[in-house]
């Protein structure tokens, strides 16, 4: 009998041909390629204001005639249930690696964490909490149980990710694409978003904005030193009469 071999899924196999995220409701054209609901919904609808009756799959252009309303008309799609299916096992599978130790999990092994370093956002096993102590430049980090302020360390991981790239959670995010909407690290923004055409520097929107905001302070001190002025000339005004 032959032996089953596993379906190994690639994370870019997961993810929308529109907005290069993980499927959300995913629906399949006539052409057999799938596409989140409410991205085949904005497709649908731009593509025929340019061409009327008829829309090109974005992936191998096969055309495709739409019947009606586009909102019922995409709902009337398929869904594929395959996709659906592989998306939940791959979200049941990351909740599982909710509280395991990051730093073993760098080695591909399994530990419960019992501690959070403020520091080093990351949550740590005991055995790995003891190495942490002895290495020099690392025993001043604030360490705190996970199980007293589970809470708190869930806010934690949750800021932690918004700066992480949602395809290499190893990278910080640089740039953000407004072709996509989309965060992007330097390897994004590179590969798989070097043709979009408004790519945002993260640091240079900061920078700009700390500009700004030190050009108001800088503003606001000498409306303030004009309005003590103003007080004070009415005080005499008012002194005077």
């Amino acid at each position: 009998m032959a032996a089953s071999k596993e379906v190994v899924v690639k994370e870019e196999d997961l993810c929308c041909y529109i907005c290069l995220e993980l499927y959300d409701k995913p629906r399949t054209l006539p052409c057999l390629h799938s596409f989140c609901h409410i991205c085949l919904v904005g497709y649908t609808k731009r593509a025929f204001e340019r061409r009327k009756q008829t829309i090109s799959c974005p992936v191998c252009r096969a055309v495709t005639k739409r019947v009606g309303n586009v909102e019922k008309w995409v709902e009337n799609l398929p869904i594929n249930f395959t996709l659906v299916s592989i998306l939940r096992n791959k979200k049941i599978s990351m909740s599982n690696v909710g509280n395991k130790c990051d730093q073993c999990l760098r080695d591909k092994m399994e530990a419960s964490a019992t501690i959070y370093c403020y520091e080093c956002s990351e949550k740590l096993c005991e055995k790995c909490k003891e190495i942490h102590k002895k290495v020099q430049f690392l025993s001043n980090h604030r360490l705190c149980d996970i199980k007293n302020k589970q809470d708190n360390v869930a806010k934690l991981e949750l800021l932690k990710s918004l700066t992480r790239c949602p395809e290499h959670p190893s990278d910080e995010v640089r740039y953000i694409c407004s072709d996509h909407d989309q965060l992007c690290c330097n390897e994004c923004a590179i590969v798989s978003h070097r043709k979009c055409n408004q790519m945002v520097s993260i640091a240079k929107e900061q920078a700009k904005t700390e500009s700004a905001a030190e050009g108001t302070s800088d503003r606001l001190t000498e409306l303030t030193k004009s309005l003590e002025t103003f007080i004070e000339y009415e005080d005499q005004h008012l002194s005077s009469i």
